[in-house]
């Protein structure tokens, strides 16, 4: 149990002139007061304003004032005056003495600065200006190389103004936005992957590239578009810079292909789609997949009638043009397989059928000499397609 000393008392009753008196006369805190009541001590004085006691306190060498010798920031006094302090300018102008007047301000605590940990604990943008007021540096990376704008970017449950405000001031700081981490991916790349569309548009003011590259190869675009299908944080990159679709990954995938590939041909999906057409998407670009080319449009034939649809009409696409094996896109529909599934036998025939109406030749053989009749005829479940096909032939 806690034995209040004069000491304790005053302070804890807000007697502050009693406290200083009492320091004067050489009485001291107890040795052995525990973290918590210590803890509580400090946010007395501070939430109070008792910033002279904190001072003398400091003099007489009984607040750790070297970073350098605590072992964590929690639990001492730069706890509660980063989480604390009064807003006014009397408390920041205390704030930015105080720890000027402190040893090892810059040194890492448990893998971060007293500054990273002023982010982290989500300190007002006025009690964070004041700590780089009193020499706090920016320049702090912490393990994964990340800066402090990364570092700030990372953290989630913030509110937004707050983030943004940190983000902003670290810029003006001269942080810069396209430093990269030991994967290589800049804040840029966090912002997309962890979705903070607040923070995008101020990296882009500042400079931040979307097509840079992390370590995988991967752009913020690829992010955006094949992690998270995100048109919103895709209209804020274009707006600022063009997406370069030919971008390869280590996969040797772009930030198309991947997209095409994980669509699921939602409305949100298709709506996407249809803007990376008009922003310059080739869909006859293509990837490896399982060590064989697949273009886009190898991609959009599996995908619903209605995406192939707008794709068509988006493109102007020549619906009789032939790739390498000779095959056109209606060769391509009809050889898709059901896999016993009434459903997906269904899809092939809508995919014809608009294939037909739209001026596809059934009668043009691929380099193994087949017709797509050859190729729907294979499987039970198409036999409508089939029927189509005949008809179509016969015209």
């Amino acid at each position: 149990m806690l034995t209040k000393t004069p000491l304790l008392e005053a302070i804890s009753s807000v007697n502050f002139s009693t406290a200083e008196e009492l320091i004067r006369n050489g009485e001291r805190i107890p040795d052995g007061l525990q973290s918590h009541n210590l803890t509580q001590l400090y946010e007395t004085l501070i939430a109070k304003k008792g910033f002279a006691i904190l001072k003398a306190l400091a003099a007489n060498g009984q607040i750790a004032m070297d970073v350098y010798e605590l072992e964590r920031f929690d639990h001492s006094v730069f706890q509660p005056l980063i989480k604390r302090l009064p807003q006014d300018e009397e408390s920041l102008t205390f704030l930015r003495e105080f720890v000027a007047s402190a040893q090892n301000i810059n040194d890492e605590v448990d893998g971060k600065t007293l500054l990273a940990y002023a982010f982290e604990s989500q300190a007002e943008p006025a009690v964070v200006k004041a700590l780089i007021d009193a020499g706090c540096r920016t320049d702090f990376k912490n393990n994964a190389e990340d800066n402090l704008i990364s570092q700030v970017v990372r953290i989630n449950l913030m509110p937004e103004p707050k983030q943004l405000a940190y983000v902003e001031m670290l810029i003006q700081e001269g942080v810069d936005v396209n430093e990269t981490n030991v994967v290589k991916q800049t804040a840029l790349h966090i912002a997309v992957e962890r979705d903070k569309r607040h923070l995008v548009d101020i990296l882009l003011q500042h400079g931040a590239q979307p097509n840079d590259q992390d370590k995988d190869g991967n752009s913020a675009y690829f992010y955006a578009l094949a992690h998270k299908f995100d048109r919103v944080v895709y209209e804020k990159l274009s707006a600022n810079t063009p997406a370069d679709f030919s971008l390869l990954n280590k996969n040797g995938q772009t930030p198309l292909s991947e997209f095409l590939r994980m669509m699921q041909g939602g409305a949100n999906d298709t709506a996407l789609l249809e803007q990376l057409l008009a922003d310059g998407a080739d869909l006859d670009h293509a990837t490896p997949y399982y060590s064989t080319p697949k273009s886009g449009w190898d991609w959009i034939i599996e995908k619903s009638a209605e995406v192939m649809q707008m794709a068509l009409l988006k493109t102007g696409k020549d619906v009789n043009h032939q790739d390498n094996e000779g095959n056109t896109l209606l060769h391509k529909v009809c050889a898709i397989n059901p896999n016993y599934e009434q459903s997906k036998a269904r899809e092939i025939y809508k995919k014809a059928k608009m294939l037909l109406d739209a001026g596809a030749d059934p009668t043009i053989t691929n380099t193994q000499d087949k017709k797509p009749i050859d190729l729907a005829a294979n499987d039970n479940l198409k036999a409508k397609t089939v029927e189509i096909l005949l008809a179509a032939e016969k015209k």
